[in-house]
Protein backbone atom coordinates (compact mmCIF):
# COMPACT_ATOMS: atom_id res chain seq x y z
CA UNK A 1 0.00 0.00 0.00
CA UNK A 2 3.05 2.27 0.27
CA UNK A 3 4.34 1.94 -3.00
CA UNK A 4 0.88 2.39 -4.22
CA UNK A 5 0.48 5.63 -2.43
CA UNK A 6 4.37 6.84 -3.37
CA UNK A 7 3.58 5.90 -6.97
CA UNK A 8 1.03 8.84 -7.15
CA UNK A 9 2.89 11.70 -6.84
CA UNK A 10 6.65 10.51 -8.22
CA UNK A 11 4.25 9.80 -11.61
CA UNK A 12 2.51 13.06 -11.47
CA UNK A 13 5.65 15.18 -10.15
CA UNK A 14 7.19 16.06 -13.75
CA UNK A 15 4.10 17.23 -15.34
CA UNK A 16 2.13 19.11 -12.19
CA UNK A 17 4.55 22.26 -13.62
CA UNK A 18 5.10 22.56 -9.31
CA UNK A 19 8.77 21.78 -10.49
CA UNK A 20 9.55 23.54 -13.51
CA UNK A 21 6.93 24.09 -16.04
CA UNK A 22 6.08 21.73 -18.45
CA UNK A 23 3.72 23.67 -20.94
CA UNK A 24 0.93 21.18 -20.28
CA UNK A 25 -1.67 22.53 -17.44
CA UNK A 26 -3.13 19.00 -17.13
CA UNK A 27 -3.94 16.29 -19.65
CA UNK A 28 -5.34 12.50 -19.70
CA UNK A 29 -2.45 11.35 -20.96
CA UNK A 30 -0.31 12.83 -18.04
CA UNK A 31 -2.60 10.80 -15.65
CA UNK A 32 -1.81 7.50 -17.07
CA UNK A 33 1.20 6.43 -15.10
CA UNK A 34 -0.40 7.78 -12.30
CA UNK A 35 -3.12 5.74 -12.34
CA UNK A 36 -1.41 2.27 -12.24
CA UNK A 37 -0.37 3.74 -8.16
CA UNK A 38 -4.40 4.31 -7.71
CA UNK A 39 -4.88 0.68 -9.21
CA UNK A 40 -2.17 -0.60 -6.72
CA UNK A 41 -4.02 0.93 -3.53
CA UNK A 42 -7.18 -0.35 -4.97
CA UNK A 43 -6.11 -4.18 -5.66
CA UNK A 44 -4.38 -3.77 -1.81
CA UNK A 45 -7.58 -2.42 -0.16
CA UNK A 46 -9.87 -5.41 -2.08
CA UNK A 47 -7.56 -7.88 -0.79
CA UNK A 48 -7.88 -6.68 2.43
CA UNK A 49 -11.21 -6.35 2.83
CA UNK A 50 -13.50 -7.88 -0.35
CA UNK A 51 -11.56 -11.03 -1.16
CA UNK A 52 -13.63 -13.10 1.44
CA UNK A 53 -16.50 -11.55 -0.60
CA UNK A 54 -16.83 -13.07 -4.07
CA UNK A 55 -20.29 -11.51 -4.78
CA UNK A 56 -19.14 -7.90 -3.40
CA UNK A 57 -15.59 -8.35 -5.83
CA UNK A 58 -17.84 -9.64 -9.03
CA UNK A 59 -20.03 -6.70 -8.63
CA UNK A 60 -17.42 -4.03 -8.12
CA UNK A 61 -15.99 -5.22 -11.19
CA UNK A 62 -18.39 -5.36 -13.29
CA UNK A 63 -19.99 -2.17 -12.06
CA UNK A 64 -16.23 -0.39 -12.74
CA UNK A 65 -15.80 -2.12 -16.33
CA UNK A 66 -19.27 -1.02 -17.54
CA UNK A 67 -18.29 2.65 -16.25
CA UNK A 68 -15.49 2.82 -18.02
CA UNK A 69 -17.00 1.18 -21.29
CA UNK A 70 -19.80 3.67 -21.53
CA UNK A 71 -16.98 6.38 -20.78
CA UNK A 72 -15.25 5.06 -23.73
CA UNK A 73 -17.76 4.54 -26.50
CA UNK A 74 -19.07 8.30 -25.46
CA UNK A 75 -15.59 9.43 -26.23
CA UNK A 76 -14.99 7.72 -28.94
CA UNK A 77 -16.74 10.42 -31.51
CA UNK A 78 -13.85 12.87 -30.53
CA UNK A 79 -11.26 10.50 -32.06
CA UNK A 80 -13.39 10.28 -35.33
CA UNK A 81 -10.91 12.44 -37.35
CA UNK A 82 -8.35 15.67 -36.77
CA UNK A 83 -11.31 18.17 -37.07
CA UNK A 84 -13.51 16.80 -34.79
CA UNK A 85 -10.60 16.13 -32.34
CA UNK A 86 -8.94 19.66 -32.53
CA UNK A 87 -12.74 21.08 -31.83
CA UNK A 88 -13.29 18.70 -29.15
CA UNK A 89 -10.08 19.76 -27.43
CA UNK A 90 -10.46 23.30 -28.16
CA UNK A 91 -14.36 22.82 -26.01
CA UNK A 92 -12.93 20.94 -23.61
CA UNK A 93 -9.92 22.08 -22.68
CA UNK A 94 -9.34 25.80 -23.42
CA UNK A 95 -6.57 26.45 -21.45
CA UNK A 96 -4.51 24.16 -23.19
CA UNK A 97 -2.02 26.12 -25.21
CA UNK A 98 -0.92 23.30 -27.68
CA UNK A 99 -4.47 23.32 -28.88
CA UNK A 100 -4.48 27.23 -29.50
CA UNK A 101 -0.86 26.46 -31.60
CA UNK A 102 -2.69 24.03 -33.29
CA UNK A 103 -5.56 25.68 -34.55
CA UNK A 104 -3.70 28.54 -35.35
CA UNK A 105 -1.72 26.50 -37.43
CA UNK A 106 -4.46 24.85 -39.04
CA UNK A 107 -6.19 28.68 -39.87
CA UNK A 108 -2.66 29.83 -41.02
CA UNK A 109 -2.95 26.74 -43.74
CA UNK A 110 -6.18 27.86 -45.01
CA UNK A 111 -5.16 31.43 -45.12
CA UNK A 112 -7.60 32.97 -42.37
CA UNK A 113 -4.87 35.00 -40.90
CA UNK A 114 -7.27 36.75 -38.47
CA UNK A 115 -8.49 33.86 -36.69
CA UNK A 116 -5.07 32.21 -36.89
CA UNK A 117 -3.53 35.39 -34.90
CA UNK A 118 -6.45 35.22 -32.84
CA UNK A 119 -5.74 31.77 -31.92
CA UNK A 120 -1.53 32.10 -31.55
CA UNK A 121 -2.42 35.18 -29.01
CA UNK A 122 -4.27 33.15 -27.17
CA UNK A 123 -1.67 30.31 -27.32
CA UNK A 124 1.04 33.13 -26.64
CA UNK A 125 -0.90 34.44 -23.42
CA UNK A 126 -1.22 30.82 -21.59
CA UNK A 127 2.35 29.73 -22.20
CA UNK A 128 4.34 32.65 -23.37
CA UNK A 129 7.64 30.45 -23.16
CA UNK A 130 7.11 28.30 -26.04
CA UNK A 131 9.01 30.01 -28.92
CA UNK A 132 7.36 27.95 -31.49
CA UNK A 133 3.85 30.12 -30.51
CA UNK A 134 6.10 33.32 -31.47
CA UNK A 135 7.51 31.99 -34.73
CA UNK A 136 4.42 30.83 -36.23
CA UNK A 137 2.70 34.42 -35.25
CA UNK A 138 5.76 35.79 -36.51
CA UNK A 139 4.70 34.26 -39.96
CA UNK A 140 1.15 35.45 -40.33
CA UNK A 141 2.36 38.68 -39.58
CA UNK A 142 4.65 38.31 -42.38
CA UNK A 143 1.64 36.82 -44.78
CA UNK A 144 0.04 40.01 -43.55
CA UNK A 145 3.00 42.51 -44.78
CA UNK A 146 3.96 43.63 -41.37
CA UNK A 147 7.57 42.56 -41.35
CA UNK A 148 8.34 45.19 -37.85
CA UNK A 149 5.73 42.69 -36.50
CA UNK A 150 6.90 39.92 -37.63
CA UNK A 151 10.47 40.73 -36.52
CA UNK A 152 9.39 41.42 -33.03
CA UNK A 153 7.83 38.14 -32.73
CA UNK A 154 10.50 36.00 -33.86
CA UNK A 155 12.78 38.79 -31.00
CA UNK A 156 10.05 37.71 -28.36
CA UNK A 157 10.81 34.01 -29.44
CA UNK A 158 15.12 34.08 -29.32
CA UNK A 159 13.67 35.17 -25.42
CA UNK A 160 11.30 32.68 -24.77
CA UNK A 161 13.63 30.43 -23.35
CA UNK A 162 16.86 32.43 -23.96
CA UNK A 163 17.92 30.12 -26.59
CA UNK A 164 19.52 31.41 -29.07
CA UNK A 165 17.86 30.69 -32.53
CA UNK A 166 18.36 31.10 -35.97
CA UNK A 167 17.72 34.19 -38.04
CA UNK A 168 15.07 33.99 -40.84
Amino acid sequence: MAFSLIWVPVAIAPVSNVLFSSGIVLAERTLYLASVGVCLAAGAAAERFLVPRWTMVATATASITLAFAIRTWTRTPAWRDDRTYLLTLLADHPEAYDAHLTAGRVLKGRNSLDEADRELVIARTLFPRDSVVFLEAADVWKRRQRPELAAALRDSARLAYTLPLPRQ
